[in-house]
C-alpha cells in the first residue's frame, strides 16, 4: 500500500554507554581504541539505517527506528526487564557469570558474580531471579536478589529442571524428584516457603512453563506423545483447566494477561475469555518471542521483500499486528516489560550491544520525522507526524480530505477481523478508519470506511441507551418534510443536523448526489439526537458522530466528531 520509507529516531540521540571494565566490556582494550571502534560501528550502523530507507516492507508505510544504545559487552547471556530496570547475565568464563543491572544509558551496576552458568533469568517487583547451574546438564538452584537492598537468597536447590518465571508477586519453577513438580513462591513474603502447586504422574513431564497475572500455564506431555496445555490460578486449589490438547510435537507457549500464545510452525493467540477466538498472528516460525501483559514481540527471520530480519509486534487488546523495528540484523534476544522493549545485537566475536526502545515509540501512532525530500507516492502531514500514501491517499483526497476525515493519526498496519478470519490493512484518521479491501463489493476505489461509530458506541457501553433504540413510527406525516428517515435502522435525521449532513455530502469532491455522498461518509444513523451537558447535540452514525453546537458561530456550529482519535486513545495508543 504505502511504500513510504521514513527515518524516525526513538530518542534524541543514541549515546554509547561506558560500562564497568570487566569481561563484559572488552578488557584490555585502550579507551581511545574503544571509542574509535564505537565510532566506526556507529557510522556503519548509520549507513545501514540510511540504506534501509531505500527498501519497503510488504508495500506498507514504515519507520526506520533508532533506539537507545545502552552498552556494549564481550558476550551476551540471559536478559530480562520490568520496564524500570534491565538485568542481564554476561558469561565471563565457562563456569562464571556476571549479573548486571541497567537502569539507563548512564548507569550499570554489578549485582553479583555467579560461580555457575545462568541459563534462565526473570525480573519482577524489583527482584531478579535466575537458574544457576554448575554445568549445562546439571540440575541447578533458583537464586533471588532484591535490586534495592542487594539482599540475596536461595529459593530452591534440589532437582530444578526449568524456571524461574516471575510476574507480580509470584515466582514459579519446575523441579523433579521422581515426578515433575510445579512450585510457586510469594516474593513479597519470603518467610513462607515455596509450595507445590501440582504434581504430575510419573509418565508425564512439563516442557514449558509460563506465569502471568496470577496464573500459571504449562505444557504437559506423556510418553505416548500426547500433550495438553494446562492453566491454573496461583492462589487456587482447584484442578487445572485444559486449554488445548493434541498429539505429536507440543508447542511452546507464552502468556499475556488475557491470552495464551502458542508457537510451533505458526504463532497463534488464543483468548482465555473467548477460547474460540484463535488468531494466527504469524504464518512462519518466529524467533526470540517475548510477551508482557499485552504485547507480543518476535523476530521474523526474513521479510520476503527485503530478505532482512525485523522485529514484529502484536497487540492482544486491539488484535493489531505491526512492524516494530524494520532492521533486526543480528538481533539475538528480546525482552519486554513495563513500557519498553530491549534486545541484544551481536556484531561479531566479543562485541554485543544492548538496545532499548519505549513501546510507545514502536506503535503505528508514534510520530514520524519530517522527510528531507518529497515523493509523488506519499504525502507527509506535519500536523500529526504521519504519512498518507497511494490508495489511501487517493481516497482521502478524492472524497473529502481533512475537512471530513481529519489528518492521519497512524501509519498503515494490520488489524484482525474476526468475521472475515483474516488481517486487513488499516489506517486511522481523526474522524475515520480506512480499510484496504480491493475485492469488497462495498469498497470505493478499493477502500472501505469502517464502522467506527458502531465500535465506539459499544466501547463506551452506550448501545443499550434509549437514544439507540429504534423509535416508534410517527402517526402521521407531520414535520417529515424537514427529516430524513433511515428505514434500515428506524432513526431520523432532522433540522440543522440534516442540513449539516447534506452539506457534508456536498463537500465530497467526487461527483455524486449530496445524500449519496453523505451516506458514503457517515453510514446510516444509529441513534436519535441527544443533548450533552455542555449543550452540544450529537447523533451517532455507523461511521461517524455528528455534533451541533447551537451557541457557536454558524460556520463552526456543526462538525464530525473525532471518533478515530477517541478509539486510539481508548487503547492507549495516543498520548
Amino acid at each position: 500500500m504505502g511504500q513510504t520509507p521514513i527515518l524516525r529516531p526513538l530518542q534524541p540521540n543514541g549515546r554509547v554507554t561506558t560500562v564497568p571494565r570487566t569481561a563484559a566490556s572488552a578488557i584490555g582494550k585502550p579507551r581511545w581504541c574503544n571509542r574509535l571502534v564505537h565510532l566506526v560501528l556507529a557510522l556503519l550502523g548509520l549507513s545501514a539505517t540510511l540504506f534501509t530507507l531505500l527498501v519497503t516492507w510488504n508495500e506498507r508505510s514504515r519507520a526506520i527506528t533508532a533506539p537507545l544504545l545502552l552498552g556494549r559487552y564481550a558476550a551476551a547471556g540471559a536478559l530480562a526487564t520490568d520496564g524500570r530496570a534491565i538485568v542481564l547475565a554476561i558469561p565471563e568464563t565457562a563456569d562464571s557469570t556476571l549479573l548486571l543491572e541497567v537502569s539507563g544509558n548512564e548507569h550499570h551496576a554489578t549485582l553479583t558474580r555467579s560461580t555457575g552458568q545462568i541459563s534462565e533469568l526473570a525480573l519482577a517487583q524489583g527482584t531478579a531471579l535466575w537458574l544457576e547451574r554448575s554445568c549445562t546438564d546439571c540440575s541447578g538452584r533458583i537464586r533471588a536478589l532484591r535490586l534495592e537492598t542487594r539482599e540475596t537468597w536461595t529459593l530452591a536447590e534440589t532437582g530444578i529442571r526449568s524456571g524461574p518465571r516471575a510476574n507480580g508477586r509470584w515466582a514459579a519453577w519446575v523441579a523433579r524428584n521422581g515426578t515433575d513438580r510445579l512450585f510457586v513462591a510469594d516474593l513479597e513474603n519470603t518467610r513462607h516457603p515455596p509450595r507445590i502447586l501440582t504434581v504430575l504422574p510419573p509418565e508425564h513431564a512439563i516442557t514449558d512453563l509460563q506465569l502471568r497475572a496470577g496464573r500459571v500455564a504449562w505444557v504437559e506431555v506423556t510418553r505416548t506423545e500426547e500433550w495438553r496445555i494446562q492453566l491454573q490460578p496461583v492462589a487456587s486449589a482447584d484442578a487445572p483447566v485444559t486449554v488445548l490438547q493434541g498429539e505429536g510435537t507440543p508447542p511452546s507457549i507464552l502468556l499475556s494477561n488475557d491470552a495464551l500464545i502458542t508457537i510451533d510452525q505458526t504463532m497463534r493467540v488464543i483468548s482465555l475469555d473467548e477460547p474460540r477466538l484463535n488468531v494466527p498472528i504469524w504464518e512462519s516460525v518466529p524467533k526470540a518471542v517475548t510477551a508482557d501483559g499485552r504485547y507480543v514481540f518476535w523476530i521474523d527471520t526474513a521479510l520476503p521483500e527485503t530478505g532482512r530480519r525485523a522485529i514484529m509486534a502484536y497487540d492482544t487488546l486491539s488484535k493489531s499486528r505491526f512492524l516494530a523495528v524494520p532492521d533486526a540484523t543480528y538481533v539475538s534476544q528480546l525482552a519486554v516489560g513495563g513500557d519498553r522493549l530491549v534486545w541484544f545485537q551481536e556484531h561479531g566475536p566479543d562485541d554485543v550491544s544492548l538496545w532499548a526502545a519505549p513501546i510507545a515509540d514502536l506503535l503505528p501512532t508514534a510520530r514520524r520525522a519530517k522527510p528531507e525530500s518529497q515523493n509523488p507516492g506519499w504525502r507527509y502531514f506535519p500536523e500529526t507526524g504521519h504519512y498518507l500514501a497511494n490508495g489511501f491517499r487517493h481516497f482521502w483526497e478524492q472524497f473529502g480530505g481533512a475537512s471530513l476525515f481529519g489528518f492521519p493519526l497512524s501509519e498503515e498496519f494490520d488489524e484482525y477481523d474476526p468475521d472475515a478470519g483474516q488481517f486487513r490493512t488499516v489506517q486511522y484518521f481523526e474522524r475515520a478508519r480506512f480499510v484496504w479491501i480491493p475485492d469488497s463489493p462495498i469498497a470505493l476505489d478499493s477502500v472501505v470506511l469502517d464502522h467506527i461509530g458502531v465500535e465506539l458506541v459499544h466501547q463506551l457501553g452506550l448501545a443499550s441507551a434509549r437514544v439507540f433504540r429504534s423509535p416508534a413510527p410517527a402517526s402521521d406525516g407531520a414535520g417529515m418534510t424537514t427529516c430524513r428517515t433511515f428505514p434500515e435502522t428506524g432513526h431520523e435525521l432532522c433540522g440543522p443536523l440534516l442540513d449539516a449532513w447534506l452539506h457534508i455530502g456536498s463537500s465530497v469532491t467526487a461527483r455524486m448526489p449530496p445524500d449519496q455522498a453523505a451516506l458514503l461518509i457517515t453510514g446510516l444513523a444509529i441513534s436519535e439526537p441527544t443533548v450533552l451537558p455542555d449543550g452540544t447535540i450529537v447523533q451517532y452514525f455507523e461511521r461517524a458522530r455528528l455534533e451541533f453546537r447551537p451557541q457557536a458561530e454558524p460556520e463552526r456550529a456543526v462538525s464530525l466528531g473525532r471518533i478515530g482519535a477517541e478509539i486510539l486513545a481508548a487503547r492507549d495508543w495516543l498520548r
